[in-house]
């Protein structure tokens, strides 16, 4: 559980305990206790707040401190955050932040490669392989809007919902072994698939 929360270089729990304690003080739990050795720990929530807070929540996501510390780069950490916030949906879905073709340095030509590279990462990391939508709408000069897809064994796409985005796009594949562009024929020939075909 240390490797879990952060803690793997620590030899004892003492840490862990400080931190059950603290925990124990605030309303949010009705039950905080360790188990399994002091190895674990177990909770119950508060009715209370469960009923206060979670009903306004739109977006929530199970975030691994682990695995943002394999992160190398503000990319792959912007990219995990949004994967967290929507893998967990049926048909998961997202714009990356800060893609503007009027504004220099935030073209989707100017980070391209650094979100695809993240991209390839965070599939491997993840267990998600992913579908760039860049939107090409011949209105707007440069790329206005690039819509992630998100396909893992807990998705449900519909046939013709995938490499469908609603607007015209060049679509690439992202794996955990790279990333391939697709031509128009070749994004309209897998239209009715539900999972996304890596080489």
């Amino acid at each position: 559980m240390r490797r879990e929360i952060g803690l793997e270089g620590s030899r004892d729990n003492r840490a862990l305990l400080a931190g059950a304690e603290g925990l124990r003080t605030l309303p949010i739990f009705e039950k905080i206790d360790l188990e399994a050795g002091q190895r674990a720990i177990s909770f119950t929530p508060s009715k209370r707040w469960i009923t206060r807070i979670l009903p306004g929540m739109k977006v929530w996501g199970r975030f691994d401190i682990a695995l943002i510390a394999r992160c190398r780069t503000l990319f792959d950490i912007r990219l995990y955050e949004l994967i967290a916030l929507h893998q967990g949906k049926v048909t998961p879905r997202f714009s990356l932040p800060g893609i503007d073709p009027r504004t220099e340095g935030m073209r989707w030509e100017d980070s391209r490669r650094k979100w695809l590279d993240s991209a390839v990462r965070l599939s491997a990391m993840t267990g998600n392989t992913m579908l760039f939508g860049v939107v090409d709408d011949g209105r707007t000069p440069g790329v206005p809007e690039v819509i992630v897809k998100l396909e893992n064994p807990g998705t449900t796409w519909e046939e013709g919902c995938l490499y469908r985005y609603g607007k015209p796009v060049r679509a690439i594949e992202v794996g955990p072994g790279g990333y391939r562009a697709l031509s128009s024929r070749e994004t309209d020939s897998k239209r009715d698939l539900k999972r996304i075909e890596l080489p």
